[in-house]
């Protein structure tokens, strides 16, 4: 009988161990970045056709889901819309002017 590496290294027409090698870098890259844990599974399913054995390949994948962060929201009650800006609030331009700064800054790239 062919060893197991063997059979992984052939199985799906020699596309299983890539596939599994490109899901293992992006397991590596998602943690990296974002922290938890991620996890693989190679399905190997065998079937009997007649005289000959028939082998089903699986890799999955579960990867750390992004940390999400909260962020607070007020009532606009002349709108009915969520802001950022508490309504309540006198509107300071220094700090608005800072605002539009740091947003035409961001969308050029800078920093």
């Amino acid at each position: 009988m062919k060893s197991i590496f063997q059979v992984l290294k052939e199985a799906d027409r020699g596309n299983l161990l890539p596939d599994a090698e490109a899901q293992l870098a992006a397991m590596v890259t998602a943690v990296n970045e974002g922290g938890g844990a991620a996890s693989m599974t190679i399905k190997l399913t065998v079937k009997r056709q007649g005289d000959a054995f028939l082998v089903a390949s699986e890799v999955k994948s579960v990867l750390p889901k992004p940390r999400r962060i909260d962020a607070l929201f007020f009532l606009d009650e002349d709108t009915g819309d969520l802001t950022r800006r508490d309504p309540r609030q006198p509107v300071l331009s220094s700090v608005v002017d800072a605002d539009e700064l740091n947003a035409r800054r961001a969308a050029l790239g800078a920093d």
